[in-house]
């Protein structure tokens, strides 16, 4: 009787899983901000890693490959690692990839790690160049330029 009230309690908490994921993942990909906030609201976690088609990826890397800046908004607002990497590739990576200007730009704003590599050894950079988004891969190249000019500053500032 405990094994076949474990296995029920199993395969609800999976059934309750596989739908929230589809929630989520439906809400995304339609553009729907207030099913996003409500999601969240009921205590999913904001960093949660989804399936998406033959990938996994985080809410965020979702929002970034499909383009919808609001939603990256709330999720970055509600605490969503931008530096997140699943399968060696982030939110930024895939904004860059499709040449998304506004999210690339908020990543940044929000922390993203432009130097960060895929598997391939490719940054952001490298992935909006080879897509043919040269706005977006000058973005990311005057970001590096910037950061690499902090550090010198700062290392000639404490000589």
């Amino acid at each position: 009787m405990k094994k076949v009230n474990f296995l029920f309690i199993i395969l609800l908490l999976s059934t309750l899983y596989v739908n929230a994921q589809s929630n989520i993942l439906s809400a995304i990909e339609n553009g729907q901000s207030k099913q996003v906030l409500n999601w969240l609201s009921e205590g999913h976690d904001v960093n949660t890693p989804l399936q998406y088609k033959s990938e996994t990826m985080s809410l965020l890397s979702l929002a970034s490959k499909l383009g919808k800046a609001e939603i990256a908004d709330i999720l970055v607002k509600k605490g969503a690692n931008v530096k997140a990497r699943i399968e060696f590739k982030d939110a930024l990576m895939y904004a860059a990839e499709g040449g998304n200007k506004e999210i690339v730009n908020m990543l940044v704003l929000a922390g993203a790690d432009f130097t960060l590599e895929n598997m391939k050894g490719q940054t952001a950079k490298d992935l909006a160049v080879n897509a043919g988004h040269s706005e977006v891969a000058n973005i990311l190249d005057q970001e590096m330029q910037n950061k690499y000019k902090a550090i010198r500053l700062a290392k000639a500032n404490k000589k």
